[in-house]
């Protein structure tokens, strides 16, 4: 499943993924909206094609009225589908402006996931359970969209998701704090080699809050981007750290909308 959210607390249809070699109509309930889109394959999770039927199919058709001629913003997070050459290529042609959102900040700036989601498994597994209740063998697709077209306008509502934007101070007003204040910075701590801890001051200037952090050594996180992170963390004082790796993203998506 593939779910697409605007600022303005509207959602585009979504694409939904089969598990399967060829796309069955009886899969598709007379329940379902006509400018929902399905498709499928054989492990019934997304796929580079699957991204770009989705831009082409899904995201341009229904927001082209809304943009009216303004440059598009589009901001997801790393999956592989969404780096391809040809996924990118075809955004800068037709001035979709994209932002991808930083390793392992889903919990913090994915707005579905925070605001969404939850609510969207709730209503969906309460439908579910009706089915359940019913003694059948098994949930077949056609039954599951049933209950997923029931959830969905349950879930996507207008409050939830402008208060997933809120959240994640994508859109205005922001406030920075609101994800700044769930990074894991702590007061000074005495460390040891048994727990595996490094101590990092940050740069004491005047007028500035300073803070005294530790990071755990964690080789699932080490990446050259999470290094070159704590590098700047250790050298440059908290505002400067802010202003060059989470300001930019912010101003992007304010220039843009």
């Amino acid at each position: 499943m593939m779910e697409c959210v605007c600022a303005d607390g509207s959602s585009i249809p979504p694409l939904i993924i089969f598990k399967g070699e060829n796309l069955n109509c009886r899969w598709i309930p007379t329940n379902s909206s006509e400018d929902w889109y399905y498709a499928c394959n054989s492990k019934g999770w997304t796929s580079n094609d699957h991204a770009m039927e989705w831009l082409h199919k899904c995201f341009e058709p229904m927001t082209w009225e809304k943009v009216n001629g303004v440059t598009w913003l589009l901001i997801y997070d790393g999956h592989g589908s969404h780096l391809m050459g040809s996924f990118l290529s075809h955004c800068l042609k037709h001035d979709i402006q994209v932002i991808l959102l930083l390793p392992h900040t889903s919990h913090l700036l994915q707005l579905l996931d925070i605001s969404i989601f939850s609510p969207l498994k709730h209503y969906l597994s309460w439908n579910l359970d009706k089915l359940i209740h019913t003694r059948i063998a098994k949930v077949e697709k056609c039954e599951w969209v049933e209950c997923f077209v029931k959830a969905c306008p349950l879930a996507l509502t207008s409050k939830n998701i402008q208060s997933g934007f809120k959240a994640t101070s994508i859109y205005p007003p922001v406030d920075h704090s609101k994800v700044l204040d769930k990074f894991p910075l702590h007061e000074p701590i005495n460390t040891t080699s048994q727990n595996n801890t490094t101590e990092h001051p940050a740069t004491p200037e005047a007028g500035d809050i300073t803070l005294t952090y530790k990071i755990r050594e964690n080789p699932i996180l080490d990446t050259p981007m999470l290094n070159s992170l704590k590098k700047r963390l250790v050298k440059k004082k908290t505002t400067d750290v802010f202003n060059s790796v989470v300001k930019d993203l912010f101003q992007s998506m304010l220039y843009a909308c």
